[in-house]
């Protein structure tokens, strides 16, 4: 009675098995759906790999590595090129000590990381792990343990988007301006000259 259609549950069921594949990569899965393999993954501890599988070759080429380790949080993962920013958000993957989670916070990190890549109204493709000491995080909040609470919001928001914001700029992904001196003489035309 508490079911949707058949082809929302196998969706659903298709959800969970994406971000339990893209927790562990070190362990390979194989999804099969009324007798037809949706996807495979080797279990070979790479990451790029599964998205591969997952998400295939145009998600896989256009993702680069993100590793960034400061206050005793390691952040580690995969982010997308511009090419790969989406009209929502179900591109956004956040996973703790391993846990797939929703954080509103750690989504606020990484898009104002991408603040200068993305237009208004698309979000970046991301697939990041955060490990950090489970003290700092309470996993009790929500029934499904979807939702966490940080015990230290700010510390965790500015380790996040210094891990997204170095690996763009690591990519060239974000241009650095650099003010270039003229080299010789300046000539001015005479029409904006003013009369002396």
């Amino acid at each position: 009675a508490f079911l949707n259609s058949i082809s929302s549950e196998a969706a659903k069921i298709s959800d969970y098995l994406y971000k339990l594949a893209l927790a562990h990569p070190e362990i390979a899965f194989k999804y099969i759906q009324n007798s037809k393999v949706i996807f495979t993954t080797s279990g070979d501890h790479k990451l790029k790999h599964c998205v591969l599988n997952i998400y295939g070759k145009e998600y896989a080429k256009n993702t680069f590595q993100c590793y960034y380790k400061s206050n005793g949080i390691e952040c580690v993962g995969l982010l997308g090129s511009p090419t790969l920013n989406r009209s929502n958000r179900n591109y956004e993957h956040f996973f703790i000590n391993g846990r797939y989670i929703k954080s509103s916070i750690l989504q606020g990190a990484v898009e104002n990381a991408y603040k200068t890549l993305a237009m208004v109204g698309k979000f970046p493709f991301v697939v990041l792990h955060l490990n950090m000491d489970p003290a700092l995080v309470d996993v009790n909040v929500h029934p499904t343990k979807l939702q966490v609470r940080f015990k230290n919001v700010e510390l965790i928001e500015k380790t996040v988007y210094e891990a997204v914001s170095n690996a763009l700029k690591q990519e060239y992904l974000v241009p650095n301006v650099d003010l270039v001196k003229p080299r010789g003489e300046v000539k001015v035309n005479p029409i904006l000259e003013k009369d002396q």
